[in-house]
């Protein structure tokens, strides 16, 4: 199976989508998505930490 190797084609379409897309994002579209990520990532470390006392306070009844 061969790697994927970009050219300049390539190369140029993605840095043209890629500045295409921050020239449409607004000042309050970032700071949502940042917010939205910091709860998403806090959850996500929340649900890690009840789920491996769960699993400590399982294994201390065996």
């Amino acid at each position: 199976m061969d790697s994927f190797q970009p050219n300049h084609s390539t190369k140029a379409g993605m840095i043209g989508g890629l500045l295409f897309v921050f020239v449409g994002l607004s000042m309050g579209e970032v700071v949502k998505t940042a917010l939205l990520a910091a709860i998403g990532a806090s959850v996500s470390y929340g649900v890690t930490v009840l789920i491996k006392w769960i699993g400590k306070r399982i294994k201390g009844r065996v």
